[in-house]
């Protein structure tokens, strides 16, 4: 289970955008629970009766109701509005998240988002139109899905708002934002609910390791081509020394391994016919001066007999 830490809000007063943490006078108001206004509440409790009627439509049977109440209560204060992110509510997530570790932070209520997810995607009529009424809502519960598997993915809750609510604090806190941002963390928790935990993490693990992405690494690629040029290059050299042997009779004496090659270079290289149709090697260099001399002598020698 996440640490249990108490998040000093007053740090946090002002959250820097990710791309413009060089320019402090960008940085937007956090929206803390002590400064939240009257319609600030009526939008979350309007959202939070919306995603409870759309959680018992879809999944009444699948899920106990307090923690569908509890899940949409969820969703409604991760609604990021007009904003890049839902990082400037991080103090009613947080807050909201420490009261009830035990359920949010569990695979069950990830799981649930998603089939919600997919629910409303399936009901979208327009799908070219992304600011229609059930675009919006399901954005929203991509946002949710996002931060519980950024905080069951990053461990302690208050390390992981700290860490995007101040992006030019480290490398490691930009990334972190970056991804968040990039909603990476809602398409690890989606990949999971469609593949199931063990080929998940299965893949993650060759991920991580490297494996599964060696295939499309430049130098792995271009040795695979050198090699595959070398063995080419080989088997020429070979067949060519073959014909070779095979179109002098150098090697008609041969056993063993050698007289096996010199069987597939018959195959490979076959006699050439003459005019009667029957096989004669064709010779080359000295070779066919001889076979020119012994078809000259056999040729006097019929014409003697007749």
């Amino acid at each position: 289970m996440p640490d249990q830490v108490a998040l000093s809000y007053s740090k946090f007063d002002h959250i820097v955008d990710s791309d413009d943490e060089d320019n402090e006078s960008k940085a937007r108001d956090a929206l803390l629970i002590d400064k939240k206004q009257r319609h600030h509440f009526e939008r979350d409790a309007e959202l939070t009766q919306r995603y409870t009627a759309h959680l018992r439509e879809h999944l009444k049977s699948k899920y106990p109701v307090a923690h569908r109440k509890l899940v949409a209560r969820f969703i409604a204060i991760s609604d990021r509005g007009a904003e890049r992110s839902n990082v400037y509510r991080y103090s009613d997530m947080t807050a909201l998240i420490q009261q009830r570790t035990a359920e949010l932070l569990q695979r069950s209520s990830i799981t649930m988002l998603c089939e919600l997810h997919k629910a409303l995607l399936e009901g979208i009529k327009d799908p070219e139109n992304k600011e229609s009424a059930q675009a919006v809502e399901a954005r929203t519960v991509m946002e949710a899905i996002n931060t519980l598997e950024a905080c069951l993915t990053e461990g302690a809750p208050t390390k992981l708002f700290e860490a995007l609510c101040s992006p030019s604090s480290s490398d490691a806190a930009f990334k972190l934002r970056e991804r968040y941002e990039k909603q990476e963390y809602a398409k690890q928790a989606l990949m999971r609910h469609l593949f199931g935990d063990k080929e998940y993490e299965e893949f993650s693990k060759g991920r991580d390791g490297g494996s599964s992405e060696a295939f499309f690494d430049g130098e792995f690629c271009q040795a695979i081509c050198v090699i595959i040029a070398f063995v080419v290059a080989l088997l020429g050299l070979i067949f060519y020394l073959l014909w070779r042997v095979r179109s002098t009779g150098a090697g008609d004496t041969a056993t063993g391994p050698i007289h096996a090659l010199l069987q597939l270079a018959k195959v490979i290289f076959p006699d050439e016919p003459d005019g009667d149709g029957e096989g004669i090697p064709y010779p080359v260099g000295g070779a066919y001066e001889e076979h020119a001399r012994q078809e000259f002598e056999q040729y006097e020698r019929a014409k003697d007999e007749a």
